[in-house]
């Protein structure tokens, strides 16, 4: 039964007006069906950690990780396999330093074991499934728990920008399935608009909705809200209907590029936030005072940097509530910078290229990173185009797409910094940007 309710609310199939969803808005999570003994229990676990002591955190972070240790070698097969493999057992684990000791997984390891072997088939759970720009999709199971803990983290980070549970949002991400457009989200209590459909078809739809219902927050990929920005600018309605409610800007599932951010901000006369998480659900950060700097919740799970071949950083999680597919000690393979660490605990960190493989190669074969080739200089192309994205399908060879800015004519070559670059680059104009199956506008993409 909560399987299924689970189900309909994260398909938007449970259809309520938007004026009675208001007032179960007010309804506090910490009450909710389903989830609100988790939320409870989660947003304690947050404010008592922030006043641990070290040694306390130390012993708060070991704790948890020994207690989906033990679970995951009682019940799963595959962690019974792979850590009798890898010459590891539970005896040890004696104290904090020792969660070095435990084998770390990645996708790759995963898929090499059926879904059952990687499971719990006794728990109560609901399916999903990621790629990521891996482009390996890897499914697993999650209890209907984590919506609980979820939501938990999430009201914290997002009470920095003034966040109340009772605002509505203003939801912009991938989903396709929306009526009419613009549809109401009572599970989310959000607006979500359809983002395939055209904004000047958009724009009227939303005004009326916005004109009873003023959205108080902005929520979605960074690229998209950009675009949306870059259109409002040109509705004067619209435009001063957000700017009168508008107190901030939510951004996920993508890096934050400045040439995005600095656009929603400017248009809408708003703060941003951005945070990171994943469909594993290993790990949560977000930024607090500082832009581009991410604060781990440790609470959520236990998140970790290891050094690579590379000399970077990788981002490794552990899940510490999921029983049905347990993720412990996950290679996320996203590449971090400038890891801070208190008492052997990941502080903050800055992402350094977003999920792995955010590079191109130079005519010897050398990694190019694309944030210092495309977001590190100052291409006087950021200011003629809506939209820049790099493809390569040869050594030392790149593709340009670009979207330019309505009404805007320009010699590509002219405004692209390739200086000191051992790749020939050749430029090509788009009318839209390439996008992902949800939506998603990424900086790499595929010819």
């Amino acid at each position: 039964m909560k399987i299924e309710l689970i189900k309909k609310l994260k398909s938007n199939s449970i259809q309520l007006p938007i004026w009675l969803g208001q007032l179960f808005a007010y309804y506090p999570y910490a009450y909710r069906p389903i989830i609100g003994k988790y939320y409870r229990v989660r947003k304690n676990e947050i404010a008592l950690f922030n006043h641990l002591t070290l040694s306390e955190r130390q012993d708060f972070i070991f704790q948890k990780m020994y207690s989906i240790v033990e679970y995951a070698i009682r019940n799963i097969p595959f962690y019974q396999k792979y850590y009798k493999a890898q010459g590891f057992s539970i005896t040890d684990l004696k104290c904090f330093d020792d969660i070095k000791k435990i084998p770390i997984i990645d996708k790759k390891i995963l898929l090499q074991y059926s879904l059952f072997e990687r499971s719990n088939e006794r728990v109560s759970k609901f399916l999903v499934n990621t790629g990521g720009s891996s482009g390996l999709t890897l499914s697993f199971y999650v209890q209907p728990s984590a919506i609980g803990h979820e939501w938990a983290h999430i009201h914290s980070m997002w009470k920095l920008l003034g966040f109340k549970a009772s605002d509505l949002r203003l939801f912009m991400a991938g989903r396709n399935v929306i009526r009419n457009g613009v549809d109401y989200d009572f599970a989310r209590h959000a607006l979500t608009v359809d983002i395939y459909m055209p904004y000047d078809k958009i724009a009227p739809l939303l005004k009326k909705r916005l004109r009873k219902h003023p959205c108080f927050y902005l929520h979605g990929y960074p690229s998209v809200l950009s675009e949306f920005a870059e259109y409002c600018n040109t509705d004067i309605e619209l435009l001063a209907l957000l700017r009168n409610s508008l107190k901030g800007a939510f951004l996920s599932s993508e890096y934050p590029y400045p040439m995005y951010r600095d656009v929603i901000e400017r248009v809408f006369h708003i703060s941003t936030q951005s945070f990171y998480g994943h469909t594993e659900r290993c790990i949560m950060a977000y930024e607090c005072s500082k832009k581009f700097s991410y604060i781990p919740f440790q609470t959520y799970g236990f998140t970790e940097a290891i050094k690579n071949s590379n000399g970077n950083f990788d981002l490794i999680g552990t899940s510490y509530y999921n029983q049905a597919s347990p993720l412990i000690r996950y290679n996320t393979n996203d590449v971090i910078d400038n890891p801070c660490f208190e008492g052997g605990i990941l502080a903050s960190f800055d992402i350094l290229e977003g999920r792995s493989g955010q590079f191109i190669l130079d005519s010897e074969g050398k990694k190019i990173s694309l944030t210092g080739l495309i977001m590190g200089r100052h291409h006087p192309m950021f200011d003629l185009c809506r939209h820049i994205q790099v493809a390569q399908s040869k050594l030392g060879e790149a593709i340009i797409f670009y979207v330019p800015r309505d009404g805007v004519n320009f010699n590509p070559i002219e405004t692209f910094d390739s200086k000191n670059v051992k790749i020939k680059f050749q430029f090509k104009e788009l009318s839209e940007p390439i996008r992902t199956v949800s939506g998603k506008i990424n900086l790499l993409v595929k010819q």
